[in-house]
């Protein structure tokens, strides 16, 4: 006798559920696998440390957990005066050149970045692009552009510049384009010199997922961290060969070392984008 198509309706549903579940029993499997292999890299470098084999001796941590761990862990490297190598980010340099295509906006932005950098000096080219491959080549120390309109939204072709020649911000500041600020323009000071500003406290994150689902959980890591979350944005498609978000934290001073443990433990993987200070706007 055949089904009826209600019968045959909820079969499909339960069929989409099983799935989706197997699906996140596999995530999960490599997730923890990820810890565990962490966890052993850490053992052999820092010693022996009941912390980590407590962790060794569970088959599944929950987001929590993973979190919890980040915590206690960085406690455990400071107390032992060991350094993570999570984010390898270092001071701007004195005296830095930075390239951008000048306009009366992009002055009034160098002029803002120039109160924040010692003796920060100038070039001038005719395009994004060509900024973006000075910095690249060496010439500069990092170039100056426009990476938000409040009218178009992100602007893509940046972005894009930034994946090409392995740029990370270093500072942004929003400069209104009309008297009643309503509208902005977002520069960004961008380096390939993995800097961090002075003060910065903002991080820049690039996560990739197989299925967006994972979103959710591993904001809730970050989140029991002390990270707060300043924006995301799906990145186009044509940029990678698998899901990604770009995601801003805010986070305190003393959380960057136990959240960079556990971008570290994160599956599937992130990059950082920068560690970066926001300008309050001229």
């Amino acid at each position: 006798m055949p089904k009826k198509s209600g019968e045959n309706t909820l079969g499909i549903i339960k069929e989409n559920i099983n799935e989706a579940n197997r699906a996140k029993d596999i995530s999960q499997t490599l997730k923890n696998a990820h810890i565990c292999e962490l966890a052993f890299a850490l053992k052999d470098h820092f010693g022996d440390s009941e912390y980590i084999k407590s962790i060794l001796s569970q088959d599944r941590l929950s987001v929590g957990e993973c979190a919890l761990f980040a915590v206690e862990f960085s406690k455990y490297v400071d107390k032992n005066h060991e350094s993570l190598p999570f984010f390898s980010f270092t001071e701007v340099a004195d005296d830095p050149m930075t390239a951008y295509f000048r306009n009366s906006l992009s002055d009034l932005a160098f002029r803002a970045f120039s109160k924040e950098l010692t003796e920060l000096r100038a070039v001038y080219y005719g395009s994004f692009s060509a900024c973006a491959e000075d910095v690249s080549s060496g010439i500069s120390d990092c170039c100056m552009l426009p990476i938000y309109d409040y009218s178009d939204g992100e602007m893509w072709s940046v972005r894009r510049l930034m994946e090409k020649h392995d740029l990370s911000i270093v500072m942004t500041l929003d400069l209104p384009t009309t008297s009643d600020e309503s509208n902005f323009v977002r520069f960004a000071l961008l380096s390939r010199e993995s800097w961090s500003a002075k003060d910065a406290d903002m991080l820049r994150v690039t996560a990739f997922f197989d299925d967006q689902t994972e979103l959710a959980p591993f904001l809730e890591g970050c989140f029991a961290i002390g990270a707060t979350l300043e924006g995301a944005v799906t990145v186009p498609s044509s940029f990678y060969d698998t899901q990604a978000i770009d995601i801003d934290f805010n986070v305190p001073k003393e959380c960057f070392h136990p959240l960079g443990v556990y971008l570290s433990l994160f599956y599937p993987r992130t990059n950082i984008g920068g560690i970066y200070k926001r300008l309050e706007t001229t």
